[in-house]
């Protein structure tokens, strides 16, 4: 059995080594899939840059980092 390197990729990292426009639930599922500030900054950079899919606009997605950026704030303070 060969194990290839691409088995350890994490939901956004495959979103974002995606060559289609992104759509909202892929978003939505790599946005989920972080659980630290560092990578939700390195995500939401990224996504910026890539292409999107209808429903995905610019605002949308710097809206729905920043919720996900305070709600990361929030779980750090209990």
């Amino acid at each position: 059995m060969e194990i290839s390197g691409q088995d350890n990729v994490t939901p956004w990292q495959e979103i974002l080594n995606r060559r289609e426009p992104i759509t909202r639930s892929e978003f939505h599922r790599g946005l989920n899939s972080i659980r630290d500030k560092s990578l939700l900054t390195t995500y939401c950079n990224e996504i910026r840059r890539a292409r999107r899919g209808h429903g995905v606009t610019h605002n949308y997605m710097v809206n729905q980092c920043a919720i996900k950026a305070r709600k990361l704030e929030q779980d750090m303070l209990y």
